[in-house]
């Protein structure tokens, strides 16, 4: 018997209507298959890109990335440092030592605790291809001239020759660049510097960027005491120009006591020559033979001399 097709066209219509309703609505996670009304604090965010028409959200549930979190932990011995790693691989995440060291010591768990790390920190908006970067620098630092240039060509933060000369090899881009800002800084106005200054300069800025590391990693101790021992450098280090600005500001206001010291320091008063050059060094005497003596004596005899510039003798008369 064959089939009206207005029979067939009822039973389409009638099957598509069933598999709607069969379909459910909300926000599925693609390992465990659970439906969720909301994405919001039950997902993820991520700033890669494959994440994007998901509005950001990672498709797997936080229950689910915990429980993956726990067997990548097994997976490799006990290390949660490259469970992380591979959690942010896997998620297209940006991967820190810096940070998952910062969360090593929280109470919460840890990969919930990086991810929050990662937001607030400067690497938001970072993926991992951002940390592969990262990786193809020695993690102790450019140790040669050769990754110098690698570096160079990859990164935006450029190591200089002069950079190397100041700081030696065994830092990060972002660190030679971090020393060499703070070095510029703490150089300016100071002259020449003896060895032990210039050692001591050395040291404020490698110091500096230890207490950089402490507080992206939280660790109040280290920066604590790493702060201590910069401010103890760094007094030691002015010492000698506060002592020759000090004593600036004291020969300033007492230029008259200051040329006499002068004097007496580099040519003793007692040997020096011309006895008269600084005889009236002050110039109070010629003050008051003009403003007081000289009026004083034309009002008192009747003369009516002038002062020397002023005058002019007889002889030049006749």
């Amino acid at each position: 018997m064959a089939i009206s097709k207005s029979t067939a066209s009822r039973a389409k219509k009638a099957l598509k209507k069933v598999q709607e309703l069969e379909l459910p609505t909300g926000y599925k996670c693609t390992a465990c298959g659970r439906v969720y009304d909301k994405q919001y604090q039950i997902f993820y965010r991520s700033k890669s890109p494959y994440f994007a028409g998901n509005d950001g959200y990672i498709s797997i549930c936080k229950n689910c990335i915990d429980k993956i979190y726990g067997q990548l932990v097994d997976f490799f011995n006990g290390d949660s440092n490259r469970a992380i790693d591979r959690l942010c691989q896997m998620f297209d995440l940006y991967y820190s030592d810096v940070l998952v060291e910062s969360v090593r010591s929280t109470t919460a768990a840890r990969f919930p605790a990086y991810i929050g790390k990662l937001n607030m920190q400067l690497a938001v908006g970072k993926t991992y291809n951002d940390s592969i970067l990262d990786k193809q620098v020695v993690v102790s630092g450019v140790t040669s001239a050769d990754e110098i240039a690698v570096n160079n060509d990859m990164q935006d933060i450029k190591v200089t020759q002069r950079d190397i000369e100041l700081f030696g090899y065994g830092w990060k881009a972002e660190q030679y660049k971090m020393m060499r800002t703070h070095h510029r800084e703490l150089r300016s106005g100071k002259g020449d510097l003896n060895p032990y200054e210039e050692t001591m300069l050395h040291d404020l800025c490698t110091i500096r960027v230890r207490m950089n590391e402490a507080l992206m990693a939280d660790d109040t101790n280290d920066f604590t005491k790493l702060s201590n021992l910069y401010q103890a450098t760094y007094e030691k280090f002015n010492e000698r120009f506060e002592k020759e600005q000090q004593a600036s500001q004291n020969g300033s206001s007492d230029p008259v006591g200051t040329l006499i010291e002068n004097i007496e320091e580099y040519t003793p008063a007692e040997y020096y020559k011309d006895k008269q050059l600084f005889a009236d060094f002050d110039g109070v005497g010629e003050y008051c033979k003009r403003f007081i003596f000289r009026p004083l004596k034309n009002l008192l005899t009747g003369t009516k001399e002038m002062d020397a510039e002023y005058s002019v003798s007889g002889d030049e008369d006749e």
